[in-house]
């Protein structure tokens, strides 16, 4: 659990041990939210008095420009996303290498990065694997490294719906200067229950203060639900509570068939443009992902793009437009209203309660 500036990860481990006090103390249960419905709980104090802003002294406010942990509105400064992807799909893989870039500087794929500090939270396989892995990936180039800090669960507990595990990792995180905090795998940092949307509440109030506390984006690693026959893409896949899902500024959906080297990365963006889907293939000599080029038949989309594809594929739903283009629910609704607003396409619901049918306007 080796840090940087003669700092090792034992420092978190006292943290915790402090929050928590004596190790034979016993484990205190989770205080979970009623089941009867209440109001949200507060990040602050309720205000007591109200103060708003004019939107033209917002436009002439001197606000600093948006920033990027990794560039392309991937992972905004101070944001969270999430990389979602089945068992052994390669989503460890995938965020050790951006964890590792990240604090090279490098790039992740084709997106830059900061450069910035790095904690990973590593909660399967634990030190040997990590090793490893790492040994493939820096090629004896230990550029960067003393800005890449690693923890995994050995006598200390973790468990981010713990206020004593917020309040330990936010004190590391400040005093490290952390810029990126990875979490691998999510199921393994929290004792909540993924599915119910209360306590997803909770939890991401939780993550919202700790970001706000810290300034660090947070990368969560999750796992997606079980491949149905109807297929589907973004959001809709990952498991649990959509609450999750709404808070996250990006979503980066990996899917494989490692067999054959076949590897998919999509992307729902709430800051940028959504890139094309990717294909990638790993270097099993480095364990190194590579873009091998778009997706073939995904298109990166835009408002005439999303024309021309009804105007080929005719009537079609949000959801037949989001497999043909590789993108996201948000970025195929938002390019059909723009073609809605200039009377350039339009819907039809057959039955009541069944899904939009978009089509070009009849000539």
């Amino acid at each position: 659990m080796a840090g940087g500036d003669g700092v090792t990860g034992e420092t978190l481990d006292s943290l915790i041990k402090e929050a928590y006090g004596s190790p034979e103390a016993p484990r205190r249960e989770v205080e979970r939210p009623d089941i009867k419905p209440k109001p949200a709980e507060p990040v602050k104090e309720p205000a007591k008095t109200l103060t708003a802003m004019t939107a033209a002294e917002l436009l002439q406010s001197d606000l600093p420009p948006r920033a990027d942990v990794i560039s392309g509105g991937v992972l905004p400064k101070g944001g969270l996303a999430m990389l979602a992807g089945q068992f052994k799909s390669g989503k460890t893989i995938l965020a050790l290498q951006a964890a590792l870039e990240t604090a090279r500087g490098g790039a992740v794929l084709d997106f830059e990065t900061g450069p910035g500090r790095v904690l990973l939270l590593s909660g399967e396989g634990g030190p040997q694997l990590l090793k490893e892995r790492l040994e493939k990936m820096i090629s004896d180039d230990m550029t960067g490294l003393d800005d890449l800090l690693l923890w995994w669960p050995t006598e200390s507990r973790l468990d981010l719906a713990e206020p004593e595990s917020l309040a330990a990792l936010a004190e590391y995180c400040k005093g490290q200067k952390i810029d990126l905090l990875i979490i691998d795998p999510l199921i393994r940092f929290n004792s909540l229950d993924e599915n119910s949307t209360l306590e997803m509440g909770k939890f991401v109030r939780g993550l919202a203060e700790l970001r706000q506390e810290t300034g660090a984006a947070i990368l969560l690693v999750h796992h997606t639900r079980k491949p149905n026959k109807g297929g589907g893409s973004g959001a809709a896949e990952a498991r649990g509570s959509t609450v999750l899902h709404g808070e996250a500024d990006s979503l980066l959906m990996l899917q494989s068939r490692r067999a054959s080297n076949d590897f998919t990365l999509q992307f729902e963006l709430r800051w940028a443009e959504e890139p094309p889907a990717l294909r990638l293939g790993l270097d099993p000599e480095t364990l190194l992902f590579g873009v091998l080029g778009e997706l073939e038949g995904k298109r990166k989309l835009s408002a005439k793009k999303l024309y021309d594809l009804l105007r080929e594929a005719g009537p079609s739903t949000v959801k037949d437009l989001m497999g043909l283009t590789g993108t996201g629910d948000r970025t195929v609704r938002t390019y059909l209203k723009e073609l809605e607003a200039q009377e350039l396409a339009g819907y039809e619901v057959p039955e009541r309660g069944a899904w939009r049918w978009y089509h070009l306007p009849e000539k």
